[in-house]
């Protein structure tokens, strides 16, 4: 027996969304500076870590939003 597929909706697969890896590295680059500028890099770092995956996740969110917004306005 044949699935009724006219009430599904689109199933495609989704693009992949990396929203660690830039904001990691830039918060890394940065906080290593920083630490360099209060001679304590150890704590340069982990800062640098913090705020860039914190950057980079908030960046991918409002990235995916656009995406979603784009995908409605095609229907």
């Amino acid at each position: 027996m044949k699935k009724d597929n006219r009430n599904q909706k689109n199933t495609a697969p989704k693009e992949p969304v990396q929203t660690g890896s830039m904001g990691l590295a830039l918060g890394l680059s940065l906080g290593t500076l920083i630490g360099i500028l209060m001679d304590n890099i150890g704590l340069g770092m982990m800062l640098g870590v913090a705020v860039g995956l914190g950057a980079g996740s908030a960046a991918g969110l409002r990235k995916g939003k656009g995406r979603e917004e784009d995908r409605e306005k095609q229907k």
